[in-house]
């Protein structure tokens, strides 16, 4: 990570710092125990938690400061964050030279384990009656051993502010979803740009995911299916390699800088058939329309309800389906979900993926998903991808 990189990682951690705590006035302290929410208070994301979810990690903040829990193995990668090692508070084993951190920093003592050094970091910034708002909530083991070992300190259920808080984008988070998308869409370019008769499913993803990491992306789910698995939802690609007249779903997912992309496109190799062509045209109708419908003050049942009531007017009158898109940014499905029963308003600063996807087991699947920015003034496409059915050369 470059030292510019480091400095606007921190820049942009405090300014969502900010509109937390300006969220939740009366809390004192907060503390985030999953790894979205520790790089939303400091701008740090462990590599260690892309390979184990289990891993312990956490951030302390108030107003003004911020501390990180981690694994002393994170210590090192921490320093291209915080700027003294006094702000890391590191637990277990792990060994790296002390003469290489930067002179006159206090280097900790690494604690015997997570919750002991998660006590020291709390007490460090906490005072007796303290409002301390968890993002894991006050029902899980952590929360009831913090409120054992410090009662002093007023645990409450934070995960709601922190969904909240991060359901509408600061402008330095849209630019990296934009550049997100941006990624996704270049290397997705990439993957069509081999497609022929006889490539295999896992070359393509192959190319789409070189695409991603020499952009500096990390790829999350890369969905390649064609033929008869092309209505398989979330799968894996596979060997099988195509043949003239199927179709191909691209459904590709990445992180870059902490944030997500979340585009999806259908081709088909060769000439369409008139049903593939009108189906397309159909179940894209939902996406379309909602794109050109939503609007801040829309609640996100009535969004949903305009994209499938689209769909399901073009021809497909029995059209289901249990969302029709979501927010994304730190995660790839974010709060709030386009779902039938949601009342939440659409605020501006939300970043939405919409999708009406069609999946017809032993027979096709389809879908287009766009990223759109919800503005007062109106909307704005993160996504340029062409959304009409892509005919690729055999």
């Amino acid at each position: 990570m470059t030292t510019e990189l480091s400095s606007a990682s921190v820049a942009e951690a405090a300014e969502r710092r900010a509109k937390l705590f300006s969220n939740c006035r009366h809390a004192d302290v907060v503390v985030a125990m999953t790894p979205e929410n520790v790089f939303y208070l400091t701008g740090y994301w462990s590599m260690g938690t892309d390979t184990d979810r289990l891993r312990k990690l956490a951030a302390v903040a108030t107003r003004e400061a911020v501390l990180l829990v981690a694994p002393a193995a994170d210590l090192g990668p921490a320093l291209e964050i915080f700027t003294a090692t006094a702000d890391v508070f590191p637990f277990g084993v792990f060994h790296f030279e002390v003469e290489l951190l930067p002179e006159g920093d206090r280097v900790r003592k690494p604690a015997p384990d997570f919750h002991v050094a998660l006590l020291q970091a709390l007490d460090e910034l906490a005072f007796p009656r303290a409002r301390v708002l968890l993002d894991t909530g006050i029902d899980d083991t952590i929360s009831s051993r913090l409120a054992a070992l410090r009662p002093q300190y007023r645990l409450e259920n934070g995960a709601v502010a922190f969904n909240r808080s991060r359901s509408t984008k600061l402008g330095p988070e849209i630019d990296r979803l934009d550049h997100a998308a941006s990624v996704a869409e270049l290397s997705i370019r990439e993957g069509l740009a081999i497609v022929r008769a006889g490539v295999s499913e896992w070359e393509i993803a192959g190319a789409i995911t070189s695409g991603i990491v020499r952009r500096g992306g990390v790829p999350g789910f890369i969905v390649v299916t064609s033929g008869p698995r092309s209505a398989l939802a979330d799968a894996y690609p596979s060997h099988r390699r195509l043949q003239p007249g199927d179709i191909l779903r691209l459904d590709i997912g990445c992180r870059v800088d902490g944030y997500w992309a979340d585009t999806a496109r259908t081709a088909v190799l060769g000439e369409p058939s008139r049903s593939a062509r009108e189906l397309y045209q159909m179940t894209s109708a939902g996406a379309t329309t909602l794109l050109e419908q939503i609007a801040v003050g829309m609640t996100a049942g009535r969004a949903y309800t305009i994209a499938l009531e689209a769909v399901r007017a073009s021809g497909l009158p029995t059209y289901r389906r249990h969302h029709c898109g979501h927010g994304i940014g730190l995660e790839p499905h974010e709060f709030p979900t386009l779902s039938p029963e949601s009342t939440t308003r659409l605020e501006s600063g939300m970043v939405l993926c919409v999708e009406t996807p069609f999946y017809q087991l032993n027979g096709q699947g389809m879908m287009v998903e766009d990223t759109v920015v919800l503005g007062d003034n109106g909307t704005r496409l993160l996504t340029s991808l062409d959304r009409q059915l892509c005919m690729l050369d055999i």
